[in-house]
């Protein structure tokens, strides 16, 4: 007999969600003082593993965040917001680095807050 899986959790996704808007403002941070950070990661190995669309805008690697989902997911909710993350890091993707830069809207850690909420909102509210 296989084991039955316990029914989802009310406000599982919600918690998540909220866990997830938090993690990316962490990374965010980092982004903001001009560096990147992998979880677990030591930074010799996230340097050969390469910098990524991730890095450059939530100050995170895209595969670190998808790691950390699906470890932290319980309900099936990581694939939805695994689409909200790529949403924005899409969205930030088109940011100059500085405001002094040719073209573009400058990258500031306010707009990629504002970005990483909007995509997760749409999708899931998160938990207060």
């Amino acid at each position: 007999m296989l084991p039955s899986r316990s029914p989802p959790s009310p406000g599982a996704a919600a918690r998540l969600a909220a866990r997830l808007e938090r993690f990316c403002g962490v990374g965010i941070g980092y982004r903001a003082l001009g560096e990147c950070v992998e979880p677990g990661v030591s930074a010799r190995t996230h340097r050969r593993l390469g910098h990524d669309a991730g890095c450059a805008t939530l100050g995170v690697p895209r595969r670190s965040i998808e790691l950390t989902l699906q470890m932290w997911d319980d309900e099936g909710a990581a694939p939805l917001l695994l689409e909200a993350v790529d949403e924005a890091i899409s969205a930030l993707a088109d940011t100059v680095p500085t405001a002094g830069s040719a073209g573009g809207i400058a990258w500031s850690a306010q707009l990629a807050r504002e970005c990483v909420a909007y995509a997760i909102r749409i999708r899931i509210t998160p938990a207060t």
